[in-house]
């Protein structure tokens, strides 16, 4: 046995996990994450199953000058886990609920799923995302933004205290009350600190709520485009909605009547008296009656029928810019860049995010998170099976950039780019002061970089 091997073997003689080795028979499926794209060939697994593993595991990773990428419940994207130690949570999820305080503590392996179901016993709601089979840590460390956010905030904004193991193997809280620098960093900085084991999360009190979609014919996209830059001008801050542009693929996970289409939709969430948000909603009925109409009463623990996201791992890249408007000219870049090759298009949805609402007037200085005051959030994307149809998606991305290099804010929301991008540009997230400010704290707090993995944040002396 190698000197390699003994130290592991004695990590594993630590923690109560379990070591996964490449020549294990199961090493393939544990390496594996949502993202089929992104290859990882890690020296090593370790699933931990407490903060004690988690302690352990950075203890030997510091000794032994290894770098750690950090899984949660695979969704997350991250650069490949290339020799280095893969870091996996998902044995962690407990999920524990203060009534009297309105709180929910979530451990770093839990997904939305499971938030939302003890939570609903007690007529509560977390601010997850579009899907509840997402981890909610993992999310809500890129900001959280979800069918609640306008009104209520991002995910991050109802924290109230992160649990994380540092590079030096120490277990912190970092507190929104304490005025924390680490707090701060860490509500939109994500990984690039540590390991996050588990955060404390205020709860809202939402049971039921208005939502659905309007689908329309892609004939019909254009007039979509400037009825709902029109409708979101005046909307209150109980409706979070997005505009879609998609070119459904023929697949089983598609619903029939939109299998292999083009479509266009208007999907939200009204946070309010039904009836108040059916008599929103039909200010767009009333321009032209949908193909499908799918808005009706649903309890919040229904809240995944919205986008339907897929639950099975599929290949997909993703990307997004921001606006503080839909002008003409962007509106016509976007329906371009999506429906230019029907039948063919690399681009899966274009999906408009209205901002705004709570978003926006929430307290800043509490967080790192830079996309505040963008009207809306352009998310894009892409599937993408093959090398040949990245490489189109990439195309058609820069080409939406370039002709709108003049319509487009600087920032950009993490949770809406792809593992590299998101890596090799920080820039795009947060501006140059912030990062200033965030180096300086990696390095007092990781200093040899080994959550690279999580965002490269460069350590400033």
């Amino acid at each position: 046995m190698d000197n390699k091997k003994m130290e592991l073997h004695r990590l594993q003689s630590k923690i109560k996990g379990r070591l996964i080795f490449p020549e294990d028979g199961d090493y393939g499926s544990a390496k594996a994450t949502w993202d089929t794209v992104t290859d990882h060939s890690p020296s090593v697994i370790v699933e931990a199953v407490n903060a004690k593993d988690v302690i352990e595991t950075i203890k030997f990773a510091g000794e032994e000058s290894q770098k750690v990428t950090v899984i949660s419940t695979g969704h997350g994207p991250t650069r490949a886990a290339d020799g280095e130690i893969m870091l996996k949570l998902s044995r962690m999820d407990a999920v524990r609920i203060d009534e009297d305080a309105g709180t929910a503590y979530v451990e770093a392996g839990a997904k939305w799923a499971k938030v939302l179901e003890e939570a609903a016993k007690f007529g509560l709601a977390p601010l997850m995302g579009s899907s509840s089979d997402v981890g909610a840590v993992g999310y809500t460390l890129g900001g959280g933004l979800g069918w609640l956010a306008r009104k209520y905030g991002m995910s991050l904004d109802m924290v109230n205290y992160f649990d994380i193991v540092t590079s030096d193997a120490e277990l912190r809280r970092a507190a929104r009350d304490t005025c924390d620098d680490l707090f701060w960093a860490l509500s939109g900085a994500g990984g690039a600190f540590g390991v996050v084991t588990s955060m404390e999360i205020r709860l809202v009190p939402e049971i039921a709520v208005y939502a659905g979609n309007l689908v329309y014919g892609h004939e019909d996209a254009a007039m979509l485009l400037e009825k709902y830059a029109e409708w979101t001008e005046s909307l209150p801050d109980e409706m979070t909605s997005a505009l879609v542009l998609a070119n459904f693929p023929d697949l089983p996970i598609v619903p029939e009547p939109l299998r292999g289409k083009s479509a266009a939709m208007v999907r939200g969430c009204f946070a309010g008296n039904a009836e108040d948000g059916e008599r929103i909603v039909n200010d767009l009925r009333g321009w032209k009656s949908p193909v499908i109409d799918m808005w009706s009463k649903i309890p919040f623990s229904a809240a995944d029928t919205i986008s339907n996201d897929p639950k099975e791992p599929i290949p997909l890249t993703i990307t997004n810019v921001t606006v503080d408007e839909l002008s003409d000219k962007t509106k016509a870049a976007l329906l371009k860049m999506t429906f230019k090759d029907t039948g063919n298009s690399p681009i899966l949805f274009t999906e408009v995010y209205h901002m705004g609402g709570k978003i926006s007037s929430s307290d800043r200085s509490e967080s790192v998170f830079a996309v505040r005051d963008a009207k809306y959030v352009i998310k894009v994307m892409g599937l993408v099976p093959a090398e040949e149809s990245r490489h189109s998606f990439t195309a058609a991305v820069i080409g939406l950039k370039d002709e709108l290099k003049d319509e487009l804010n600087n920032e950009a929301y993490p949770n809406f780019l792809e593992g590299l991008e998101k890596f090799n540009h920080p820039g795009r997230l947060y501006p140059a002061e912030i990062l200033d400010k965030l180096g300086r704290l990696k390095v007092k707090l990781d200093p040899d970089n080994m959550f690279e993995n999580g965002l490269d944040i460069v350590p400033v002396p």
